[in-house]
């Protein structure tokens, strides 16, 4: 099983790159689409990305 805050961390550094989708991230990470879409969920909870449908791209300011 792999460590969900290295999973968050990855997810919010390709979202820093460009507009990611939870299928694309779910390729990317090698998880299942349902964990990536919760992955994309909490970040935007969290208030680090910002969710347009199914796409999410990260907030300015993150550092």
């Amino acid at each position: 099983m792999r460590d969900y805050d290295t999973l968050r961390l990855r997810a919010l550094e390709l979202a820093r790159e460009r507009w990611v989708s939870p299928r694309e991230l779910a390729r990317e990470l090698h998880i299942d689409v349902r964990d990536a879409q919760a992955i994309l969920d909490d970040l935007s909870r969290r208030g680090l990305v910002f969710r347009d449908g199914p796409l999410a791209i990260a907030r300015e300011g993150w550092a």
